[in-house]
Order: structure tokens, then C-alpha cells, then sequence
């Protein structure tokens, strides 16, 4: 995002929803936004609606499990990047963040 004008995109995203409930894009972007306005919930919210989508999303797994490594919620962040290792067990930032996080 260029402009950096969150609060816009995320009406433009609500829009998109409204018209379109399954636009799993828009729920990817808005999280996104979400993220950058610090509104951790709210992203969350929206990645996991992209995993009733696509429940093999590894790159949805990372960014849940940072937004959860982020705000200190590291159980839920272990379970996330448990997940994305499920998927793709040769995913060695994923092992080595999880790694990280049971070691402190």
C-alpha cells in the first residue's frame, strides 16, 4: 500500500464484503490494514476468515503467528506456526520462530 490511508482502504475492503461475502482477498487486504493500525483483533478476525477459505494458507499461518508474537499471545502463536508446519514441514523460519519462542 503506497498511501498509506488505512481507514479508507478498509471502508473500500468493507464495501467489496458487503458486496461480495466471499471475496477472500478482501478479507487478506483488510487484515493487512487491520494490522497497520495496530488493530490486532480485527486482523486476526479477517485472517481467520481467509482460513475458512483456504485452511492451507501457510502465508495467513505466519502472519497470525506474528500478529500473536507481536502482541506477547505466544501460545497462540505456537499454535500457528505448528500449523504452518504441518503444511510445509521444510518451512525453516517457521521452525526456528517457534523454536525461538519456546526457548525464552
Amino acid at each position: 500500500m503506497q498511501l498509506k490511508k488505512y481507514d479508507s482502504a478498509i471502508k473500500d475492503f468493507d464495501a467489496a464484503l458487503h458486496l461480495e461475502l466471499k471475496l477472500e482477498i478482501a478479507y487478506y487486504n483488510r487484515g493487512k490494514s487491520k494490522c497497520q493500525l495496530n488493530d490486532f483483533k480485527g486482523d486476526l478476525n479477517d485472517y481467520n476468515e481467509v482460513l475458512n477459505f483456504n485452511p492451507r494458507d501457510t502465508i495467513v499461518y505466519k502472519l497470525i503467528a506474528w500478529t500473536n508474537n507481536h502482541i506477547e499471545n505466544w501460545t497462540e502463536a505456537i499454535k500457528a506456526y505448528s500449523e504452518l508446519i504441518l503444511i510445509d514441514s521444510n518451512n525453516a523460519s517457521a521452525l526456528d520462530s517457534r523454536g525461538w519462542i519456546n526457548a525464552s
